[in-house]
C-alpha cells in the first residue's frame, strides 16, 4: 500500500531529524564550554562528526 510506505518513510525521515538535532544541540553545547586548552581536542571531535554526519546524510539520499 503506497499510502503506508509514505507514512514510514515520513516516519524514520521524522526520527532521523530528531536525532541529528539532538547530536546538533550536543555539539553546540561541547563547543560553548571550550578551554582554550580543549580547543584542538574539541576541534577533532566536531571534525569527526561531521564526517559521519555527512556519510548518513549521504546514505539517506541514496535511498
Amino acid at each position: 500500500n503506497p499510502s503506508v510506505m509514505t507514512e514510514v518513510q515520513t516516519l524514520n525521515e521524522d526520527i532521523f531529524l530528531k536525532h541529528l538535532r539532538e547530536r546538533i544541540l550536543v555539539l553546540f553545547e561541547g563547543l560553548n564550554s571550550i578551554k582554550k586548552d580543549d580547543l584542538e581536542n574539541r576541534l577533532n571531535l566536531t571534525i569527526n562528526f561531521l564526517e559521519f554526519l555527512l556519510a548518513n546524510i549521504e546514505d539517506k539520499l541514496k535511498k
